[in-house]
């Protein structure tokens, strides 16, 4: 009877964790909603401005311009739907401004108006001191009608294994079916959609409001764009910032250029001792894994409750609990093809470049449950805007650059079906939409063009920069050491992109970031522990001077013993902050500053400490020189702001 009892208890519990599954979904699973498909009931060129605040991500805000243009959808035809492209514009309060700085964001299908609200939102609040900025949501993207995203998601089929990239091209090529087809019963020509028409829509924007010259920052695609907008309207610009550079003609990616990325990072963990110390060669490493996972793919299977996050609350956790009773496990499939494709897929994430070699050196180890748990999300991310695939399918690249692409090479890291699937004629065929002659064209120029390239990234390589530099002669270099494509612009770069803006001849500059790879295996000492062993036997001062010895032993350590870093000390103050023993957790992040008088982290940490102390006056200064360090710390601009508002 006792069994009886606990099954019967076991299945109600089961029964209401799938009832809890299903109003989770009925209730927080929300479907992208379907846009609307045109604005024929307005007028065409009816412009529309709204004053509003705009806030970011950190709740700080501008005062901006919400305006919106009625443009033709097709202007190849003489009847087409009436669409509105969307735009920001931050007004200068500068007495004389430069000409107005027109941002195109990259993608295709990334909207401006998302940009703005991270960490790009101080960028463009900067450039505004000295023109007006102006921020495009691309026809098709963020608040534009229609705005062509793809409802439906990607389900990459990882339990295939036989032949994964025909498995992975059907299942993108069904979504694309379906998403297309959804966009043509609405009525929606995606033959407007192209690079051409979202150049004309700069223009149109440009002629309403009534500037007579602009200057144009792209970034990546939105380089690219800007090209497209020079080829045509070359009269009306100013100046160009181009910021991961491609090209009308570099659309389609070699794979042999963005393997230096790999050569570089395999440069890069030999300088490390300690990470050659493991790794003897990275490059070396991946090849050995994909010729593993090609010879024998891995079956993985991930606890349900990995799903979980700290932060999920009591309710999700303990639905999943009583989800993980009936279902346990997530069940992957990790091969070659599905690793290459996440490696394609994230070159350009700093992050990613330094967690890769950890990832691989735990695959030869055989630990892959942090590589599953980041497997299983990437499957399923949502499908890219249908702008990324109408885009590709109106440019007619000729047959001898694809071949190039795809032709057949030795010792490969990363195949181009990697890069390239979401460009196969299979996929692009879908759309239905019509090669534009001559949007591949090369574009050269004499404008003042300002390039900003990365050695990391692998998205837009150094190689691009090199082509575009002999296109347009009189540019300026920014070369950013160790810096990705996600974060080619802080704030040294725009303290040379301001001076570009006013005029300023900024010269060629080189800028080294530091960078850091994820270790591959855990510290052999827990610096926090050691330091709070010595803090409560000696005091704080004797702890600090430990760690002061401890890292003048080990800075130049050939293995991970202890973690000596900026933020592993920050961290132990934070440690004390929370034990609620302000007054060493002061002394810790007074410390660090000292160590690290340029880090705008460690300011901004001493000045919650001093927060936590009641010492505002000193907390504000710290805060200021955190901002005077890094103008992009929306967190420490979020503080400051407070007390201001106090």
């Amino acid at each position: 009877m006792k069994i009886l009892k606990y099954l019967g208890y076991t299945i109600l519990l089961a029964l209401l964790g799938l009832g809890g599954y299903i109003c989770y979904f009925l209730l927080f699973h929300k479907d992208v909603p379907k846009t609307q498909a045109h604005v024929n009931e307005r007028e065409l060129n009816d412009l529309s401005l709204e004053e509003v605040a705009m806030a970011n991500a950190w709740g700080d805000t501008m005062q901006i311009e919400q305006g919106s243009l009625v443009v033709p959808e097709n202007r190849k035809l003489e009847e087409t739907n009436k669409i509105l492209v969307s735009f920001i514009r931050i007004p200068s309060r500068h007495p004389s401004p430069r000409s107005p700085i027109f941002f195109l964001a990259g993608g295709p299908g990334t909207p401006a108006s998302q940009v703005a609200s991270r960490s790009f939102f101080y960028v463009f609040k900067r450039l505004s001191e000295f023109a007006d900025v102006i921020l495009i949501d691309q026809r098709g993207t963020g608040q534009s009608i229609p705005n062509l995203r793809c409802r439906n998601e990607m389900a990459m089929p990882t339990q295939e294994f036989t032949d994964s990239e025909k498995a992975v091209l059907a299942d993108i090529r069904e979504k694309c079916r379906e998403c297309a087809e959804e966009f043509r019963e609405m009525g929606i020509d995606l033959n407007g959609y192209t690079s051409q028409q979202s150049a004309q829509d700069i223009e149109a924007i440009r002629q309403a409001l009534q500037y007579d010259n602009i200057s144009l920052f792209g970034y990546s695609y939105g380089t690219t764009l800007a090209q497209h907008y020079v080829a045509e309207f070359e009269q009306h610009v100013d100046r160009l910032i181009f910021a991961g550079p491609s090209a009308p003609d570099l659309g389609l990616k070699m794979p042999a250029d963005l393997e230096t990325q790999y050569q570089l990072m395999d440069s890069l963990v030999l300088l490390d001792q300690r990470m050659a110390r493991y790794i003897p060669s990275f490059t070396e490493l991946m090849a050995s894994q994909h010729e593993r996972l090609q010879e024998q793919p891995l079956e993985i299977k991930l606890p349900l409750m990995d799903a979980v996050g700290d932060d999920d609350g009591v309710f999700f956790t303990t639905l999943f609990k009583g989800i993980s009773l009936f279902k346990p496990h997530w069940e992957l499939g990790l091969n070659d093809t599905y690793l290459q494709l996440m490696m394609a897929q994230n070159l350009g994430r700093s992050s990613w470049t330094a967690i890769a070699p950890k990832y691989y050196y735990d695959l030869s180890n055989g630990e892959y449950s942090r590589l599953g748990n980041y497997l299983r999300n990437f499957r399923r991310q949502p499908m890219p805007n249908a702008l990324f695939f109408t885009v590709a399918a109106s440019t007619a690249y000729p047959q001898a650059l694809w071949d190039k692409v795809t032709a057949p090479r030795e010792d490969v890291l990363l195949p181009h079906f990697a890069i390239s699937f979401g460009r196969f004629d299979e996929i692009l065929e879908q759309f239905e939409v019509e090669e534009v002659p001559g949007l591949h064209a090369a574009v050269e120029s004499e404008k003042p063009l300002l390039l900003i390239a990365g050695t990391l990234d692998g998205r837009t390589p150094l190689a691009n920069a090199d082509t575009i530099a002999r296109r347009f002669p009189n540019h300026r270099r920014v070369l950013i050491q160790q810096a990705s494509h996600n974060d080619l612009v802080d704030a040294s770069v725009l303290r040379h992109m301001v001076q570009f803006v006013q005029g300023l001849d900024t010269g060629d500059v080189v800028l080294n970031r530091p960078f850091t790879f994820v270790p591959p295996v855990p510290y052999h000492y827990s610096i926090q522990d050691t330091l709070e062993k010595t803090r409560l036997e000696s005091g704080v001062q004797a702890a600090l001077r430990q760690f002061d010895g401890i890292r003048r032993e080990f800075e130049q350590q050939d293995d991970f013993f202890y973690d000596v870093s900026e933020q592993a000390l920050n961290n132990y103050g934070y440690q004390l902050l929370q034990a609620e023993l302000v007054d060493d957790a002061l002394t810790v992040f007074q410390y660090n500053v000292s160590l690290f008088p340029g880090s705008d982290n460690a300011y901004n940490s001493l000045a919650e400490g001093l927060i936590e102390k009641g010492d505002e006056a000193s907390a504000i200064a710290a805060l200021e020189k955190a901002i005077q360090l890094n103008y992009l710390d929306g967190y420490s601009h979020s503080l400051l702001n407070r007390f201001r508002e106090e």
